[in-house]
């Protein structure tokens, strides 16, 4: 049995799913239905093949994720020898909320990414996940008296940012904006939900191109490494810029 911790924004939390279930939850329904298809009905019977921990937060930055993400995943995985960590942030970074600018600036959610991943990675097998995109027309959330933006130049940013880091570190990185970007569906689900969290029909189709995404399919068909038992310590300080903020004059 797998245990995998899931850290995120609203997205991964699940947010504009009517069935309240996201997509790391239909991700794990994938795994069972796979594997009750190749085992029989019995397979059922010895419990699932894997156990999601969605531990994401609407609008939760890479900086607050940095904060609490070791301490969560610990409690979860360090009994586990089957067990690991993906993550799926920066629409909490990037988001402009009643007009005051981005929560993050991009070159700071650069350097906590790559902290929080890099760490991670020492501790657990690692998959990052990339933004999912919103609206062509950018996306916009209301919440009480609160306004949040989302615009496609801001998403695209960041994961240029997020892509770079991980081709330097050796993480698996799945770039969902260049998957789902002009799919019309994904579009459509999109509109469904004000242009930043996608219906129902969006977190599956999230969930489908993780299922078939090679990383993981080698996690969850080859074996995973275990859990360790670890001592919390403060994450190191990290200033690097990639090459593409560079570029950008950042």
């Amino acid at each position: 049995m797998k245990h995998i911790c899931f850290f995120g924004d609203g997205v991964t939390q699940g947010l504009g799913d009517r069935h309240h279930m996201g997509w790391p939850e239909r991700l794990a329904m994938l795994e069972r239905t796979m594997r009750a298809s190749a085992q029989g009905a019995c397979a059922l019977d010895d419990g699932p093949a894997l156990v999601p921990y969605n531990l994401s937060v609407p609008w939760d930055t890479s900086a607050d994720i940095a904060l609490r993400w070791q301490a969560e995943a610990s409690a979860r995985l360090q009994d586990h020898t089957q067990a690991g960590v993906v993550f799926n942030f920066g629409h909490g970074d990037m988001v402009d909320i009643d007009d005051d600018g981005v929560q993050v600036p991009l070159w700071d959610a650069a350097a906590y990414a790559e902290s929080v991943i890099c760490e991670a990675s020492l501790l657990w097998p690692v998959l990052w996940i990339g933004p999912t995109p919103v609206a062509a027309s950018g996306g916009f959330y209301q919440s009480g008296q609160r306004t949040y933006h989302l615009t496609c130049g801001r998403v695209q940013a960041i994961n240029d940012a997020y892509g770079d880091i991980a081709c330097r570190k050796g993480i698996p990185y799945l770039n969902l904006l260049a998957l789902l970007d002009a799919d019309p569906a994904w579009q459509q689900a999109m509109r469904s939900g004000a242009g930043l969290f996608p219906s129902a029909a969006g977190h599956q189709a999230v969930a489908d191109i993780i299922h078939q995404w090679q990383p993981w399919r080698r996690w969850m068909d080859q074996g995973m490494g275990g859990g360790v038992a670890l001592r919390l310590r403060d994450l190191p300080p990290h200033t690097l810029l990639t090459p593409k903020m560079v570029a950008a004059g950042y």
